[in-house]
């Protein structure tokens, strides 16, 4: 049987990531999920099998580990979206 796909999602931690999350280890996708505190984040884990689900420690705004992040995960394709809301 082949060995299905690696998928990393930045932003993993919101509430719409968070749904997407479940649904992609209902799959059998393996996630990635980089973030600043992976201690805050353990509850994404139970959400798929051991060892499918990874909160990696990570921070998105030094834009040289992204690079080497990217280079080391083999990854390919990359989209960010980002949420931002500013209230006056």
């Amino acid at each position: 049987m082949a060995e299905k796909k690696t998928i990393t999602v930045f932003g993993g931690t919101g509430f719409i990531a968070r749904n997407l999350i479940a649904k992609l280890a209902k799959k059998g996708f393996k996630i990635i999920v980089p973030t600043r505190n992976p201690y805050l984040h353990g509850y994404l884990k139970p959400m798929g099998e051991p060892g499918q689900i990874e909160v990696l420690k990570f921070n998105l705004f030094d834009f040289s580990s992204l690079n080497e992040f990217c280079l080391k995960k083999k990854i390919k394709n990359l989209i960010i979206y980002i949420i931002y809301f500013q209230s006056f």
